[in-house]
């Protein structure tokens, strides 16, 4: 087990600890009948739940709030994924090493929005300084793919977990959409140097109204 991994391991630890030392207090503060007293303690409790429950998506609407600002750092434009079309995660460990792939639905209105995308799609995005500060980014371009993407294409759709049908779904429908005319791709990534180390990769299609979002950290 690594130093980052015990550091979380103990973080969460005392995050639980100081929860409930706080609602013992406000417990105590209730039986007292001590008003000031329950308000003074419950304000942090209230926000040590709240805060990590609508960061984590675990509150109800915290989602599409995450949604919202997501898709429009990576896209320029704002939008509801709702629940993905086909998913695949695997299990991740502390520091979130493993691999995710998801293929989410668009309405009509929302893929028109990129027939033809804005000047900007093309410039700007994904915004690489808010989704992923310390990676690098290369922007929105049109399919078929460039020689120069390969590798980064490869790690993002390699053979993570043989005999699973949703990931071998997810990631021949990726490889398809990035093989026709008339789609985009984008990515974020780690490169070290000789091996790719981390990599976010998005493929947009207004013809099939998907989104679909992978994620490989080593």
């Amino acid at each position: 087990m690594s130093g980052l991994e015990l550091f979380g391991y103990a973080f969460v630890v005392i995050y639980y600890l100081i929860l409930a030392l706080l609602c013992r207090s406000v417990w105590n503060h209730w039986k007292k009948r001590s008003r000031i007293g329950v308000a003074i303690t419950s304000l942090p409790l209230l926000f040590l739940i709240v805060f990590p429950g609508f960061s984590w998506e675990i509150l109800p609407g915290s989602s599409i709030y995450w949604d919202l600002k997501q898709t429009h750092e990576m896209t320029g434009h704002s939008f509801w994924l709702g629940s993905p079309r086909w998913s695949y995660h695997s299990e991740r460990s502390f520091t979130g090493d493993g691999y995710s792939i998801e293929v989410f639905s668009l309405s009509e209105g929302t893929a028109s929005k990129f027939i033809p995308p804005s000047s900007d799609f093309f410039s700007s995005f994904p915004n690489g300084s808010t989704l992923r500060p310390d990676w690098d980014v290369n922007r929105w371009q049109e399919t078929p793919t460039h020689r120069e993407d390969k590798i980064f294409i490869a790690f993002a759709l390699e053979d993570y977990e043989q005999q699973r049908p949703e990931l071998t779904k997810a990631q021949q429908f990726a490889t398809r959409l990035l093989s026709e005319e008339g789609n985009f791709y984008a990515y974020l990534y780690k490169y070290p140097g000789s091996y790719v180390a981390n990599v976010d990769f998005m493929i947009l299609s207004p013809r099939e109204r998907v989104l679909v979002i992978i994620n490989f950290n080593t």
